[in-house]
């Protein structure tokens, strides 16, 4: 069991906190309906990643065994067969599906079936699939709360495409990686039935690219044939995209905090303030990446930091304080 549960990879499900950024940011996170069914979507949906990783651990196992921490992993080194874990990546995805299929369709225990809410904050930059939802329901009969699935089926395709081939080619590795993020946010909007808007669309991607280069800059001064994208890239490469990276996602932050349809919106001028903690972050993941290389694993590197976690813990704080009180 120990083994199933190490498979699992549990300790990645921090990944999917962003699933409660839109309704965090439209003022609906204290809404105790689509909060814990959220929730629910947060763990259905978390499954749903474990099965992937189940399935990418398949497809890796001969490759991990050559790695220095990946080869104590359940199938590279034995302990788990193909077979068994390919029934049990098949499980967790029906879990998964199935827990988020309850509740999106009878609300989790009572609370309100939140593809049917109508409080809806949407903007003049709104951006998602709700186009598409929008064409699929003037032509077609079907609940609304199926619509959640869309970016749900998206990601498990993509990473699947990820597993086999899209992770061996340098640069679409990683933009793969950030659309990933996207489409967390893309779930929770749906859930919560709150818009996004262009701005953290933008900021997630950029800060997704930003940690998987990271990651693979970590990777490739351990080794540069842990994966065959990593000859594509060197570490003038990393340094430079780190970078510029690490620009945009300031500038763009401070943009959006100054922007006067988000002041307007959320009723505050002072979000601005918020950037110093965004710096000092950015400031402190560079200084992981760059003196400490120890940035091979980010979900690691977010639950043993204790820097990152205050700096974290203290962005929260300020923008809960500017937008709920």
């Amino acid at each position: 069991m120990r083994n199933y549960l190490y498979l699992m990879r549990a300790y990645q499900w921090i990944k999917n906190l962003f699933i409660f950024a839109p309704a965090f940011f439209a003022f609906q996170i204290l809404n105790p309906d689509i909060f814990f069914s959220l929730c629910g979507v947060f763990l259905g949906f978390s499954l749903v990643c474990s099965s992937i990783y189940v399935v990418n651990d398949i497809f890796d196992r001969e490759r991990d065994r050559l790695h220095h921490t990946k080869a104590s992993r359940p199938l590279a080194s034995g302990a788990i067969s193909p077979q068994a874990a390919a029934y049990f990546a098949a499980l967790l995805l029906l879990l998964g599906l199935f827990m988020i299929c309850s509740i999106v369709l009878y609300g989790g225990g009572g609370a309100t079936p939140f593809l049917t809410n109508t409080n809806r904050s949407f903007d003049s930059s709104f951006l998602s699939f709700y186009w598409l939802q929008s064409f699929i329901s003037s032509n077609f009969i079907l609940p609304n709360a199926i619509f959640i699935f869309l970016p749900i089926c998206v990601y498990v395709f993509l990473n699947i495409a990820y597993t086999l081939k899209l992770k061996h080619i340098a640069i679409v590795d990683i933009c793969v990686i950030a659309t990933g993020f996207v489409l967390r946010l893309f779930i929770g909007s749906f859930a919560a039935q709150v818009a996004l808007s262009h701005w953290i669309i933008v900021i997630t991607f950029c800060l997704s690219l930003f940690l998987a280069l990271a990651k693979r800059r970590g990777e490739w001064q351990v080794s540069h044939t842990m994966r065959p994208c990593l000859q594509d890239y060197n570490l003038p490469f990393f340094d430079c995209a780190l970078g510029v990276l690490a620009a945009i996602i300031l500038i763009a932050y401070i943009l959006y905090s100054i922007d006067s349809s988000v002041t307007i919106r959320m009723q505050t001028s002072s979000l601005y303030l918020t950037s110093i903690f965004v710096l000092l972050g950015i400031l402190r993941y560079l200084q992981l990446t760059f003196v400490m290389n120890k940035t091979e694993d980010p979900s690691k590197v977010v639950l043993k930091d204790r820097f990152l976690q205050i700096v974290i813990s203290l962005w929260i704080i300020s923008f809960f304080v500017l937008l709920y009180l």
